[in-house]
């Protein structure tokens, strides 16, 4: 989800007016990766989907299922009927990996956080390989948890740099929660850091 970019003067972002020198490619300045501080960051967090099955439990489960489907068809071998019970069960299994595949490609999401003094970072790598890049000075970054009302509980959403964006949406609300916290605590570390108490 992301709101239109405000240009500096504070209008929206309009498709046919002419690009800026440093828009060649077409790409917003917040969608490019800005210099990155030479500190570690103060906070650093890499989020992906749940991946409930490991790849060796990917093919024990085909092989169980394949010896599931194969077992009531072997009283049949010789008549008319096995052939057709022989092609239901490759229809079934090659279905059931094709789905299988595709929850793997869609769990290659991956949201990468990272917050500096002056600076924080979100880069997000969709399953089909494109990369999303939004940063903004954390000084001015809004941090909303909306724990009902939103497309998922517990709606983590960023809000900086002219845009709004979601965090973690395909966490559980539980997780979307504790990063809610922690990413509340680190902005506030780094939002005293930017301005240290005079003594």
């Amino acid at each position: 989800m992301a709101e239109f970019d405000k240009d500096r003067n504070g209008a929206g972002a309009d498709a046919s007016a002419p690009r800026r020198s440093g828009d060649a490619d077409g790409l917003r300045p917040s969608d490019r990766r800005p210099p990155l501080p030479a500190t570690e960051p103060l906070y650093a967090v890499t989020l992906w989907p749940h991946r409930s099955l490991s790849e060796t439990g990917f093919r024990t489960l085909l092989l169980i299922v394949f010896a599931g489907l194969v077992i009531p068809v072997l009283p049949f071998l010789g008549s008319p009927v096995a052939l057709v019970l022989i092609l239901f069960a490759l229809a079934t299994l090659a279905l059931l990996w094709l789905l299988l595949r595709r929850n793997y490609r869609d769990a290659r999401l991956q949201e990468d956080l990272r917050l500096w003094r002056g600076l924080i970072l979100v880069e997000r790598r969709e399953a089909d390989g494109r990369e999303r890049i939004w940063h903004a000075d954390p000084t001015w970054v809004g941090l909303t948890c909306r724990e009902q009302g939103g497309p998922v509980d517990h709606y983590l959403t960023l809000t900086g740099n002219g845009r709004t964006i979601e965090l973690g949406a395909f966490l559980s609300p539980e997780e979307r929660q504790q990063l809610s916290e922690e990413l509340d605590a680190a902005l506030t570390r780094a939002r005293s850091a930017d301005h240290p108490a005079n003594g």
